[in-house]
């Protein structure tokens, strides 16, 4: 019942934010868009997508800029040791929410994580062959909810021409303890879940959504160690609920989102890939 509740919500919520979201979705092609979002990056930093860095010369080759592993962040705020309260969140951290940390044309950092099959999925290895797209997306997320159809479109589109990868890390909106973003309760009418506090229990949130997405696309649990590593692809390329990023085969990042926006990602694919082709050598050259 708790999942038919949380479906119906979301639904009216998508039906009530798909005009805005078309208009917003229009808006960001084009140079006057580029020219709006670079004047409201400048007032609000790290608020919107970056715009895409392109290929001026060859990539040195495959992970050549990737940052290695161990400059992974890990566990953010002091969780799950502390809990999230006004200072210790994102509002506390950056004054808004939420966050990106890592953006267009810097390098990304690698990391290893265990996928729906419990399989390791390296992004360093992945580089070898394609680039690659890593969204975030958790089940308590509206965002995640309403771009979810977009995003698995965009993985059917383009399966055979990068990696697409998606991370399940903490719930935004969960059930009876604070968000991350503001520190304090933010239930929603859809916060049907509490948060996780054990890999378990969030790899149990995981598989709510892995029907959802294709084969092709491999949904990554974001690690929840005490004794270890916790949260550190979302304590590095975040903190947020919902980015997205593009990262190329050398390592940098091409295009970053706060909000994963389909349409501006299939844009940026797409110039990286014709960038990448016309700089491929021949073969009889």
């Amino acid at each position: 019942m708790a999942e038919e509740t949380y479906r119906d919500a979301c639904g009216q919520h998508s039906a009530d934010s798909r005009f805005l979201a078309g208009i917003a979705d229009r808006l960001k092609r084009g140079p006057v868009a580029q020219v709006m979002t670079k004047l409201l990056e400048l007032r609000h930093p790290g608020s919107l997508e970056s715009l895409p860095r392109p290929l001026a010369s060859p990539p040195a080759g495959p992970g050549a800029r990737l940052q290695p592993a161990t400059a992974l962040r890990t566990g953010r705020y002091g969780w799950p040791a502390r809990e999230f309260t006004e200072d210790n969140s994102f509002l506390g951290e950056f004054g808004s929410e939420p966050w990106i940390s890592l953006k267009a044309g810097d390098a990304a950092v690698d990391f290893t994580l265990p996928d729906e099959h419990d399989r390791p999925c390296s992004l360093s290895a992945l580089l070898e062959t394609r680039p690659v797209v890593l969204t975030f997306g958790m089940y308590t997320c509206p965002a995640y909810q309403i771009s979810k159809a977009a995003e698995i479109a965009l993985v059917h589109r383009f399966a055979e021409d990068a990696h697409f990868l998606h991370l399940y890390s903490l719930e935004p909106h969960p059930k009876g303890s604070p968000a991350p973003d503001t520190g304090k309760p933010w239930e929603l009418r859809y916060s049907t879940h509490p948060q996780a506090y054990t890999r378990a229990e969030r790899a149990r949130m995981r598989a709510v959504i892995v029907p959802d997405h294709p084969d092709c696309q491999r949904i990554l649990l974001d690690a929840l160690d005490p004794e270890g590593l916790i949260n550190p692809v979302w304590s590095t390329y975040g903190p947020a609920p919902r980015p997205g990023f593009l990262i190329r085969q050398d390592g940098i990042i091409d295009t970053s989102q706060l909000w994963f926006a389909a349409g501006h990602m299939e844009a940026a694919l797409r110039r990286l890939l014709m960038a990448a082709t016309h700089l491929r050598p021949h073969a009889d050259a």
